[in-house]
């Protein structure tokens, strides 16, 4: 994949699962970060995965476009990545204050 504003838009997603997954997960028990590591990684190579691979599909080729070509369409990819990012941050960190007053390190 070129490095484009789809790549940054997927590189928010993936910001925004670490903040769901991992620092989500550590509220969960307090401890034990190994889990939510490996849940974190794993999610994220299926990510990527999925984002490498999408503009070999007939139709997404948009998604690999270099320069300015197809401007519009990246610029509304980073900012459905950005979005994306913000709501995943916000729901998690919703979840990780209810659980962080159960556990009350």
């Amino acid at each position: 994949m070129n490095a484009n504003f789809f790549a940054l838009g997927m590189a928010c997603v993936i910001f925004g699962l670490y903040n769901m997954i991992f620092v989500g997960g550590f509220f969960k028990t307090a401890f034990k970060l190994g889990r939510p590591f490996v849940i974190f990684i794993i999610a994220c190579f299926l990510v990527i995965f999925t984002a490498e691979s999408l503009h070999h599909i007939p139709g997404l080729e948009k998604l690999n476009a270099f320069g300015t070509n197809e401007i519009t369409f990246q610029l509304i990819m980073i900012i459905s990545g950005i979005l994306v990012f913000l709501l995943i941050t916000v729901l998690s960190f919703r979840r990780a204050c209810r659980r962080f007053e159960r556990i009350d390190l």
